[in-house]
């Protein structure tokens, strides 16, 4: 009798165990559930926010792409992307003459990373006058810009005017300052004269007229470029004649020496250029260069443009062919973008005449030397300069 109590407790405490062994692998069971739904749940909506994020990131089949109801839906709610085409050329090498002459062309505003200066269709420049008008908002919200107030954007391409970094000569337009990061140290890395490459200003009339830095856009999206070379002797005299006439003044022989003496003093001995003047093994020779420091840049702006354009569809456009033959010149350009000449009237002619007798053959030798050597066994001298010394 006294063994019974004895078996009920044993009997008990087996179902006790054995029911919170079962509501253990029960609870198990539902915790791994919910975890496996949890993660399905958030893989869809991973691919869903990647999908409107970038849907080229994933690779649908083009059946897919025609018929999935995701992209369907997409469609309806963003337009299809404008195919951004940067046109790179340094300040000076005709880069606006080429913008403006497409636009006439094709009656359609080409795009600008500075959207405080805009053109009308009487091919005017005006600055801090529009309001900048983002090219395409649903999917570049930081620019680029359009370019021409008068003309619509027509086309699925555009020409993107971009003088990536190195803008300014003496001072810049917007505070009369000019630093040297402005000058030249953002062209000495190419990650970032890439990054200033999809950067510009956009301007908003308000009490104090001040213009707004914008952040880089997709730069990656820029598959296609246009780089435009000229003569870097022309370039040098083109920027100081436009620096000369914003002062008011009209550009000379003796102004230009002047202006090039004051330049090479202020800008000589940066950073940057100083580092390559102490290199004895480098041998390079700068006296007697008017404005090497500008010559300076240009190499390392197109070293920096060559690597860019090696790596993506690209052509190159020199100004001097546009001037000799601006029906075949325009034309291929038209062709790279994929753009059609709708205006009856012929091309606009390339205006930009620079006077060559300003220098001697034997400064433009010297010119040249220096170029050379700085730009030492590189491949972006042959291609784009060995024509001119």
């Amino acid at each position: 009798a006294t063994d019974k109590p004895q078996n009920r407790s044993q009997n008990s405490n087996l179902i006790t165990c054995a029911t919170i062994n079962r509501m253990s692998t029960s609870g198990e069971r539902v915790s791994f559930r919910s975890y496996k739904a949890a993660v399905l749940i958030l893989s869809v909506l991973g691919l869903v926010s990647t999908i409107l994020l970038n849907e080229d990131v994933i690779a649908f089949s083009n059946d897919y792409m025609e018929d999935s109801r995701i992209m369907r839906v997409l469609r309806k709610a963003k337009p299809q992307r404008i195919d951004l085409i940067w046109l790179l050329g340094y300040p000076g090498a005709g880069s606006e003459q080429v913008i403006r002459g497409v636009e006439f062309a094709t009656l359609s505003s080409m795009a600008t990373n500075y959207g405080h200066k805009m053109d009308t269709k009487d091919r005017n420049t005006h600055v801090k006058k529009y309001t900048s008008v983002l090219l395409q908002k649903a999917w570049y919200r930081s620019g680029p810009f359009k370019h021409n107030v008068d003309y619509d954007i027509k086309s699925d391409a555009v020409l993107v005017k971009t003088y990536c970094t190195g803008y300014c000569l003496i001072h810049n337009e917007e505070d009369n300052t000019c630093s040297r990061k402005g000058f030249i140290r953002s062209l000495m890395i190419l990650g970032n004269f890439w990054n200033a490459c999809a950067k510009g200003r956009s301007y908003k009339p308000n009490r104090n007229q001040r213009t707004k830095s914008t952040k880089a856009y997709w730069k990656n999206r820029v598959r296609r470029v246009v780089v435009l070379v000229r003569d870097p002797v022309d370039i040098v005299i083109s920027r100081y004649a436009y620096h000369t006439r914003k002062m008011g003044m009209k550009p000379t022989k003796v102004g230009f020496f002047d202006f090039c003496e004051g330049f090479s003093n202020k800008w000589g001995n940066v950073k940057e250029i100083k580092a390559k003047k102490k290199l004895g093994w480098l041998g390079l020779e700068y006296e007697g260069v008017p404005c090497y420091p500008e010559f300076f840049r240009i190499v390392a702006w197109y070293n920096n443009v060559y690597h860019i354009a090696s790596k993506r569809d690209s052509i190159m456009i020199r100004y001097e062919d546009l001037e000799g033959n601006l029906k075949g010149g325009m034309s291929k350009i038209l062709n790279f973008v994929g753009l059609k000449k709708e205006n009856e009237n012929d091309y606009l002619p390339m205006n930009d005449v620079v006077p060559q007798h300003w220098l001697s053959k034997e400064e433009k030798k010297l010119i040249g030397a220096f170029m050379k050597t700085l730009a030492r066994s590189g491949p972006m001298f042959p291609a784009y300069f060995d024509r001119y010394f």
